[in-house]
């Protein structure tokens, strides 16, 4: 997906988009807006491995991007704001790499749920949230 602009027709009737195990994402320069509409039913999922998202932007969802059992993913060059929880989520996965990216205006910047280990960020500016970066388990 490549210079795409996902977001709901009617603002007040928001959207999932579900990234499903053995399924394929590569999305660039593109911009997502109001998917999600509470902790549960939270936007952007990815359950599967090997996504990568550049250059995108990312606003105004529930929550920006959440990892569940994912590996080997990256978010890199992106501008992350103003969804209402957490701008990143990663819970159980390894592997997630953050870089160069901006992420602000969220509840929480990125938030950590019992991760498996080689979760990294780097390079990014991550500022003007509630919480900047928060775990729920130690990182390895």
């Amino acid at each position: 997906m490549d210079n795409s602009t996902i977001t709901a027709y009617n603002h007040s009737h928001r959207f999932l988009f579900n990234v499903n195990p053995n399924s394929e994402l590569q999305m660039e320069n593109s911009e997502l807006s109001y998917c999600g509409y509470s902790n549960i039913y939270t936007g952007l999922v990815i359950k599967t491995n090997a996504v990568a998202i550049k250059n995108c932007v990312i606003s105004n969802n529930a929550y920006g991007i959440s990892f569940f059992n994912s590996s080997g993913s990256i978010v890199t060059g992106c501008i992350i704001f103003d969804n209402y929880y957490d701008g990143i989520y990663i819970s159980n996965s390894m592997g997630i790499a953050v870089t160069n990216c901006s992420i602000l205006s969220n509840n929480v910047g990125i938030s950590l749920n019992h991760p498996l280990g080689d979760n990294t960020v780097e390079n990014c500016n991550i500022y003007n949230n509630f919480r900047m970066v928060f775990t729920l388990s130690a990182v390895s």
